[in-house]
């Protein structure tokens, strides 16, 4: 619109040099983007500043030479397809509805179509209506400068528009390559750069080619130019918050974006006069169809087929050893992108990292169902667990299960330290027709009675990972997939039973999966692949170069730990001739790089600490976790144990050892001490919006909670912050 602004016409503004303006206008209305942290610049953002150098350099030659609206609508069209197939193929978008996307996408294109044919047909008549008022002119009479009207020239405005059309779909392109901390509003700066770099090059050859001089002209297009850019920049920063939100993403937001023809053609009919009569009936017709069209395209988007409850608390944040922001990085890594995140923390230590790690991981799936923070939600006292602390949080997880949208087919309930492997939720939407899918998976207690360390070791006949059979001490929530729907329809809760005699509710998970066969589910087993990796584990702490120490596996609580080389060095000092480290094959379905960015390279081995009396301390084990826990690939070696008649030596090793264990406790509490003491973390850029939680408790369960029902929860208000000197939540899923 600028371009064909009266000015600019008298002028003769040529496009290379109205382009140089406009990129002006770009560079100069993405300096106060400088503002927003992290200031970091990225090559990619330089490849689609070029891009759009480009794209617009041939939009400005295509108006120039069809018309506003027949060039508007060739490159929106064509913008439309390359984004669409780009995002699908190569970004590997999900599209719900297919059959509704596709034919919406075809609208879309066929309104464009008709709005480009219908000012073509338009802009044709309008050169020969000139044409004809040129030549009846008296010959005297001299035409002003750009009054005479330039030849439409179809061939190269046609080529130069769908030209147009092609880089302009890819100009986001180069996003989906870049690191996270520079997508988003971030990424406008490089692309600012970019367009510095290319301007002068890419306007410089055009100028060169059509053997134009450089005639900026500021009076009549500075002004016009620096507009049309910052007119630009601004639609390109909302339609970078549209392709960067995974409810929208770019199959859907950039043809829809291209529905700026609309308005381009209006311009084109107000101001310029360039339809009337059969063609502007053509162009409202057309319109109609790019409308439904895009609103074809928009209701397509996939929904999220899978919820993801994720139980976490401070100890799970970047302060404290992190675990939640891999966990939720992982889910970002699934081929399958159709997933929803619900968070929920209730203890007596604030979760301070929560909004920081959710801001950088800008994910609009991730949501926080609930945070209660309060004395009343201590997980333990007196070290031990607070009486009812597991009902409770069983309780909120029934209630934040329910907060699952309408469209789930399966609920996921895990920790927040836990892994996926990215091609998790591929498999389970693949799985053949079933009630629940129990995956295999990486766990402290693969082999729990095994020889401590060579448990962990790659070994004929020992099984790649942990075998998940959903029996207790044989599964973990998070490695079981569940019928979302069926979860609903039978009512089925985790706190239903809370705290009994027979077994406390911290077990309920097992109890739940156990109960699940009973009741005559439908369960599919994943046995081919390791997917889920439950923290720790030798394999995650092979990931990040730790060393494991088995030293300890004779505790429920423990089952090893993953330490630094320098923790570890330490440790076999101190222990002198007690202890000895062993170097391991690690046990593995040979895919442990799916739980690294872009499939990097994972480790394979571990060192290994163990005590150095291996039979004593394998002896411990085998008494502590029983035939219940028990692998088959073990099974042997442990009944020849029970036959030995070593069995009351083993249960005395075993007591002297737990008294050692509970140091365990001392040091957390001092953990969690320096937790509370350290400086607090500066509040997150947006703490006007912070917490932006999305409650949404079903009116069923405050009805239950009304009743007092088997799901009553504490309190659906958080409470007030407050402090306790116990310990963090450390409850392990796995039963």
């Amino acid at each position: 619109m600028f371009q064909k602004m009266r000015r600019c016409e008298e002028a003769e503004v040529s496009p290379p040099n109205f382009n140089l303006w406009l990129c002006l206008g770009i560079i100069l209305s993405s300096l106060p983007l400088l503002a927003v942290e992290p200031r970091v610049f990225t090559v990619y953002g330089l490849a689609s500043g070029a891009l759009f150098t480009l794209s617009m350099a041939c939009t400005l030659f295509a108006i120039q030479r069809l018309g506003l609206s027949s060039a508007a609508g060739i490159w929106c069209g064509t913008a439309s397809v390359v984004s669409f197939v780009f995002a699908v193929k190569v970004k590997g978008e999900q599209i719900h509805l297919p059959g509704l996307a596709v034919p919406g996408l075809l609208l879309l294109v066929a309104g464009l179509v008709g709005i480009a044919t219908n000012g073509q047909v338009a802009n044709h008549q309008n050169h020969r209506k000139a044409m004809a008022d040129q030549e009846n002119q008296d010959e005297g009479d001299a035409a002003p400068p750009g009054a005479r009207m330039r030849k439409p020239s179809y061939i190269s405005g046609t080529f130069s528009a769908f030209a147009a059309g092609i880089f302009g779909g890819l100009l986001l392109a180069p996003q989906t390559w870049a690191p996270a901390s520079v997508q988003g509003v971030n990424y406008v700066p490089s692309i600012a750069a970019g367009v510095v770099i290319s301007a002068p090059i890419v306007n410089g050859a055009l100028l060169l080619a059509g053997r134009e001089p450089l005639a900026l002209k500021p009076r009549a297009a500075a002004l016009p130019g620096i507009c049309a850019g910052v007119t630009w920049n601004a639609g390109n920063v909302l339609s970078i918050l549209a392709v960067n939100n995974p409810r929208v993403g770019y199959a859907i937001a950039f043809p829809i974006y291209q529905c700026g023809l609309v308005v381009a053609g209006l311009w084109g009919i107000i101001l310029f006069h360039e339809l009337k009569g059969k063609q502007l009936i053509g162009y409202w017709a057309s319109t109609v169809l790019l409308i439904v069209g895009a609103t074809m395209m928009a209701v397509s988007k996939a929904k999220p087929q899978v919820c993801v409850v994720i139980r976490t608390f401070y100890g799970h944040g970047d302060s404290s050893g992190g675990g939640l922001r891999q966990l939720i990085q992982s889910l970002q890594r699934q081929t399958i992108s159709t997933w929803e995140a619900v968070l929920l923390v209730a203890d007596s230590v604030p979760f301070s990292d929560l909004p920081h790690i959710l801001q950088d991981l800008a994910d609009d799936r991730v949501w926080v169902y609930a945070e209660w923070i309060g004395p009343q939600y201590a997980p333990r006292t007196d070290g031990d667990w607070t009486p009812g602390y597991h009902g409770l949080l069983y309780n909120i997880t029934d209630a934040a299960v329910r907060a699952c949208p309408a469209s789930t087919q399966w609920v996921l309930i895990t920790n927040g330290d836990n892994e996926y492997a990215s091609i998790f939720l591929e498999r389970l939407l693949a799985a053949p027709t079933a009630d629940a899918i129990a995956f295999d998976y990486y766990s402290r207690y693969q082999r729990p009675t095994g020889v401590p360390c060579e448990r962990f070791a790659r070994q004929p006949g020992a099984p790649a990972c942990k075998s998940n059979t959903m029996q207790w001490c044989h599964t973990d929530l998070g490695a079981n997939a569940l019928s979302w729907p069926r979860l609903m329809r039978e009512g089925l809760r985790l706190g239903a039973a809370g705290d009994s005699e027979d077994m406390a509710a911290d077990h309920n998970d097992g109890l739940l999966a156990h109960s699940l066969l009973d009741a005559g589910w439908r369960v599919h087993h994943v046995r081919d692949a390791c997917l889920f990796d439950h923290s720790p584990s030798p394999q995650r702490c092979a990931r990040a170069n730790g060393v494991w120490d088995d030293t300890w596996a004779a505790t429920v609580e423990r089952g090893g730990a993953c330490v630094t080389a320098e923790e570890a060095a330490r440790r076999l000092a101190a222990g002198g001739a007690d202890l000895e480290a062993v170097d391991l094959a690690l046990s593995s379905d040979g895919q442990l790089s799916d739980f690294l960015p872009g499939g990097a390279g994972a480790p394979d081995s571990i060192r290994c600490i163990r005590s150095s009396n291996v039979e004593s301390s394998h002896h411990q084990t085998m008494v502590y976790f029983g035939g219940s826990c028990a692998a088959d690939a073990d099974r042997p070696a442990l009944e020849a144990f029970l036959e030995s008649g070593a069995l009351e030596a083993a249960q005395e090793a075993l007591e002297a050892a737990q008294v050692h264990a509970a140091r365990g406790h001392a040091a957390r509490r001092q953990q969690r001490v320096a937790y509370e003491l350290r400086p607090p973390l500066p509040p997150p850029r947006d703490a006007a919006a912070w917490p932006s939680f999305r409650k949404r408790v079903p009116p069923d369960i405050l009805a239950e909670h009304e009743r007092g029902g088997a799901a009553r929860l504490a309190d659906i208000q958080e409470p007030p912050p407050g402090e306790d000197d116990e310990e963090p939540w450390e409850a392990s899923l796995d039963s």
